[in-house]
């Protein structure tokens, strides 16, 4: 599959991925990468080092995950949510206008995706202070920036980690500060993270945020369940029922519910 920005390595933009054929041991890992490594977003290179097979049929790990800009990132974990088997999502909101709860569904296939704009990941940008080069949000990025609590100082901190060239003013002014937006807005590519949801009760239209790491907050309690059962049935060990192909693991749990009287 291709991304929608692409990752830069010697002065190319490589943009094919292959991701590995899921198994027990990346679900688990999926599961618990957000209490196990130091950061959300340090989980999330994390999954997706261990989700990416190759990119251009180069290696990628953990620091090509770090280096992978937002938007990149975060259709990597939409994919991860197809290939776990949670394509076809549905969750529970509440009307801004009238409070009552609906849910809303959501097919993680069909989300459509924004490519990036010419000369990504770098735009020029001319403020009060002369000209100023800057690159895209990355991973990395959003690792240095989750420990501000303040809004303000987080976004100076974030777009003075992407100057490349130039210097930013001390006080940026508002009108640099949109240009700068705006610029990086119209090279970065981008993925849905924001969906529109119609209340059955008033009819009121809104917007509803669509949380790109969804398949990050599932519990292990349901693999970890597939896992004892398989153990139980067919003694083997946790390693070696992790190492199985999601859908071969699915095979043998229908074997075994058939073998029980459960399925036809």
């Amino acid at each position: 599959m291709r991304l929608p920005g692409g990752l830069l390595r010697g002065g190319e933009l490589r943009r094919r991925v292959r991701l590995r054929e899921p198994d027990g041991a990346l679900e688990l890992l999926i599961a618990e990468a957000p209490r196990r490594s130091g950061s959300f977003h340090d989980g999330v290179s994390r999954v997706l080092g261990a989700l990416v097979d190759d990119i251009d049929g180069g290696s990628f790990g953990y620091e090509a995950a770090q280096d992978l800009c937002v938007a990149d990132r975060q259709f990597l974990m939409h994919r991860a949510t197809a290939v776990l088997g949670m394509a076809h999502h549905q969750f529970t909101t509440s009307c801004a206008d009238c409070g009552t709860p609906f849910d809303l569904a959501v097919d993680f296939d069909a989300l459509p995706v924004g490519e990036a704009g010419p000369g990504f990941p770098f735009v020029t940008v001319q403020t009060e202070a002369g000209p100023v080069v800057l690159r895209v949000p990355t991973g990395s990025d959003e690792v240095a920036i989750g420990t501000l609590s303040d809004a303000a100082q987080a976004e100076r901190a974030l777009l003075r980690r992407c100057v490349v060239r130039g210097e930013l003013p001390e006080a940026l002014s508002a009108s640099d500060l949109a240009q700068i937006e705006t610029a990086l807005d119209e090279i970065s590519p981008w993925v849905v993270t924001e969906l529109a949801g119609s209340c059955p009760a008033c009819g009121a239209t809104h917007p509803v945020a669509l949380d790109p790491y969804v398949v990050m907050h599932r519990s292990a309690r349901e693999l970890l369940d597939e896992v004892h059962t398989l153990a139980w049935h067919y003694h083997w060990s946790e390693a070696e029922i992790l190492a199985l192909p999601r859908e071969r693991r699915q095979l043998y749990l229908t074997r075994i519910d058939r073998a029980r009287g459960m399925t036809s």
